[in-house]
């Protein structure tokens, strides 16, 4: 019985113990010197980014609900310095229904690569972009160029690949030159 009151005395000492290591002293810092209050005066580190710091407001076009032309859209997204994930990022935004629009980027087409060169933006776009309905093919070559152009001073031009090829055609339009600004 003694055993049993001296190893339950002991398990609470050691409880208060490891409970009293987690809490900060009023007294001060481990080493002894002023700990800073925990109020909102203290001054942020690098690391503490606000919100609207890290995300930024861009410009989409998306379809309108009868998908017959497209309507321009604010939309937020984290900001990147990286030019071809910013393109990445803005392409999967048309994919996403707006709340006034539908997506002018077909869920099914995949983007394989978003190179930049000189001005050059090259859209690597999977086999599925040339399976594009009429409808689709018009609301899809509206609403990229308005949506790059609008938020990358950059791309002067956007040319068309599939699957690493160059084309001519999506399913109807010509591509082969490009759309320029």
């Amino acid at each position: 019985m003694k055993k049993a009151m001296y190893m339950g005395a002991l398990l609470v000492s050691a409880s208060l113990l490891l409970s009293a290591c987690g809490t900060s002293s009023s007294t001060g810092g481990k080493d002894g010197s002023p700990q800073q209050p925990a109020s909102g005066s203290q001054s942020p580190s690098a690391n503490d980014k606000k919100p609207e710091e890290s995300t930024e407001q861009v410009t989409v076009y998306r379809g309108n609900q009868d998908a017959s032309d497209v309507v321009k859209e604010s939309a937020t997204m984290p900001k990147t310095t990286d030019a071809e994930k910013r393109v990445l990022q803005l392409l999967d935004l048309l994919k996403e229904q707006g709340s006034n629009s539908v997506p002018s980027f077909p869920q099914r087409v995949q983007v394989l690569g978003t190179p930049i060169a000189d001005g050059v933006l090259t859209l690597n776009l999977s086999q599925e972009a040339q399976s594009m309905s009429s409808a689709e093919e018009i609301m899809f070559l509206k609403a990229i160029p308005q949506t790059i152009f609008d938020n990358d001073q950059q791309v002067k031009t956007i040319k068309f690949q599939i699957n690493g090829k160059d084309v001519d055609t999506l399913t109807q339009m010509d591509v082969s030159k490009g759309i320029s600004k």
